[in-house]
């Protein structure tokens, strides 16, 4: 776990500085130039190739993959077995598909170096596209919105929805019960020493 932990932490590190660093005049397998740039990325040829990659596909989310990496190592060093899961990682891939379709949505281009790139990359391009001109506008802030949730019960792991639903049908008859308890009026006991005979009993078995 140890291990992991600490390699995950340099593989985001190496993504973070690369991704930082990035510049559209760089060589990645989108740009090309003759006689080659010598690259000016702080990770180097792989790192052009990796930031060059990332951006193009997720757009401004691609700056955001150190953390949920970090967070899942993090996870994974406290001793939760789930935290590679197959489920949690696509937890993690929809969330950025979601959040890709949002900004492509919302602000379709971004200005990096003086380009103009896709805000959600060709990921979010091509789910908006698809969306938009199949299920409309409404449709696709309904299925985001729906796979923003998914996204969330995948991370978490646990259910969440069914003991909501328990809680609130639990809810109805306590509140009842709680109810009948108040009204009910406690039943006045008699004191003992209102009771000659009680008195003279007490008295003889020298408890007064």
């Amino acid at each position: 776990q140890e291990v992991l932990f600490v390699a995950c932490v340099i593989f985001a590190l190496f993504l973070s500085v690369a991704l930082a660093s990035f510049s559209p005049l760089d060589p990645s397998i989108y740009n090309y130039s003759y006689p080659p740039r010598h690259p000016q990325n702080w990770g180097g040829i792989l790192g052009c190739y990796v930031a060059g990659y990332l951006v193009f596909q997720l757009g401004i989310f691609a700056y955001l993959l150190p953390v949920p990496l970090l967070a899942l190592a993090w996870m994974n060093l406290r001793g939760e077995r789930s935290a590679f899961a197959s489920g949690r990682l696509g937890g993690v891939a929809l969330a950025m598909i979601c959040l890709s379709l949002a900004a492509q949505q919302w602000a379709p281009s971004l200005s990096i170096g003086g380009f103009s790139y896709r805000s959600g990359g060709t990921l979010g391009f091509w789910a908006q596209r698809l969306l938009s001109h199949t299920v409309g506008i409404g449709g696709l802030y309904i299925f985001m919105g729906g796979g923003l949730m998914m996204a969330a019960l995948m991370l978490r792991q646990d259910s969440v929805i069914r003991p909501l639903f328990k809680s609130l049908a639990a809810r109805g008859p306590r509140t009842k019960a709680t109810a009948a308890r108040i009204e009910a009026k406690p039943v006045p006991y008699p004191a003992l020493k209102d009771e000659p005979l009680l008195q003279d009993i007490l008295h003889k078995i020298n408890i007064q």
